[in-house]
């Protein structure tokens, strides 16, 4: 008998639901997410880029409308592109807030709706967007190092801010947030 077999072995009835959820069971609107993953400005870029993404992820909804994923990345390009030249603002932070709500009831799991509150609430009041800003890093702990490092160097605490976009470099070395991060530490402190 292996060791396993000797374990009791027993989920309970939310870990087991954990388990076995998935993303969608539409294989259109998974395909329209997919598109809208591919369609994403990088960078700064005109506001009409994030039109074609933002009609992908409205049709996956449209096809299932408890994709918390697709809700999640909704409400991240609406708030990017409330940041872009000629926004309306107040109506896109409100359509990026709607859209991270739905994502986090429909999957209180999935860090990225705790991440776009954390992101709005962290320009209006700093310490709600930290209580968000945790929660989605508690859920994966690579999501939103970068997010709480900004978070600290916007109150100028550096040594805190440099840990955290240090844990990014460490846990994401590939993500370039990280380098971003330190680099903009190190030249407001001018240790370059």
């Amino acid at each position: 008998i292996g060791i396993a077999e000797k374990l009791p072995l027993s989920l309970s009835a939310e870990n087991r639901k954990l388990l076995t959820r998935k993303a969608t069971s539409n294989p259109l609107a998974y395909e329209y997410y997919l598109k809208a993953l591919d369609k994403i400005p990088y960078w700064v870029t005109p506001l009409e880029s994030f039109d074609a993404p933002i009609n992908y992820l409205q049709n996956a909804i449209k096809l299932d409308e408890n994709y918390a994923r697709a809700y999640a990345l909704l409400g991240q390009l609406y708030y990017r592109s409330s940041n872009m030249v000629g926004a309306n603002q107040d109506a896109l932070i409100q359509k990026a807030l709607a859209a991270a709500h739905k994502a986090i009831e429909l999957d209180p799991v999935l860090p990225q709706g705790y991440l776009i509150l954390g992101r709005i609430h962290n320009e209006s009041t700093p310490p709600t967007g930290l209580k968000w800003l945790v929660k989605a890093n508690e859920l994966d702990p690579k999501v939103a190092l970068f997010d709480l490092g900004s978070y600290y160097e916007k109150f100028g605490d550096w040594v805190t801010a440099c840990e955290y976009y240090m844990l990014k470099i460490k846990r994401d070395p590939k993500s370039e947030l990280g380098y971003i991060g330190m680099g903009r530490v190190y030249h407001e402190v001018g240790d370059f």
